[in-house]
């Protein structure tokens, strides 16, 4: 007898998954891409050699070097889905205030700007691949690939979009704030479309073991058999 517990999860809810997580990919490669189309804008505005615009935008790696540990701390505390939400909210604001910060000239705090956002990146790059292996899970197959590939591209139209602002003249503090919030918004309807994403196969058959009372080998049980044996 099959019970309800053991039946394969709607499809529409997995497909509903794979299309949220898909867009948190997509708006992580859009916000800061958008950016680095008007890097010689920026430099412009900020007075700044190559050698010395070059040091300030490592910024952003550096924060992000430095938050390695950071991600675990908070997708322990939140989950996965939450940390990507509230994080990329954190980047898009630092994205924002980066523009702002550049076209009024201010160097320090467009520095200051970019390692934040880099920290904010870090984490949220973690989280939506933690989050990723539960919706690819749900899938039954394997999708992490077209996730990356999802990136690439919104980092694409992220850059597209920058490069069009260039062209028409449009102001960083402008652009860069309103993209920014954009891709917020887009990332609040991804976190809500991949909300707790149907059990996959390996799950499933994770529970069916511990309700039917056995346990799984490498448990303590199993352990304690074997070594009295």
């Amino acid at each position: 007898m099959v019970t309800s517990s053991s039946a394969p999860p709607p499809m529409h809810s997995a497909l509903r998954a794979r299309f949220g997580i898909s867009l948190f990919f997509f708006t992580n490669g859009a916000v800061f891409a958008g950016m680095v189309a008007r890097y010689p804008e920026i430099k412009h505005r900020l007075g700044m050699s190559d050698g010395a615009f070059g040091l300030t935008v490592v910024a952003f790696s550096i924060g992000a070097m430095s938050a390695t540990i950071l991600p675990s701390l908070f997708i322990r505390r939140l989950g996965a889905r939450a940390t990507s939400l509230w994080w990329t909210a954190a980047l898009a604001l630092a994205m924002g205030v980066a523009g702002v910060a550049a076209n009024a000239g201010y160097t320090r705090l467009f520095m200051v700007a970019l390692f934040l956002g880099g920290v904010c990146d870090a984490i949220v790059d973690t989280a939506q691949n933690s989050h990723a292996m539960r919706v690819q899970d749900a899938c039954g197959r394997s999708i992490i690939n077209s996730l990356h590939a999802l990136w690439s591209v919104g980092s694409v139209a992220g850059g597209a979009v920058g490069a069009l602002a260039a062209t028409h003249g449009v102001p960083l503090a402008v652009h860069l704030p309103a993209m920014s919030a954009v891709c917020f918004g887009l990332a609040a309807h991804a976190s809500r479309a991949c909300r707790r994403p149907p059990p996959g196969r390996h799950t499933r058959r994770h529970r069916g073991v511990r309700r039917m009372g056995a346990e799984p080998p490498g448990s303590s049980a199993f352990s304690r058999s074997r070594s009295s044996a």
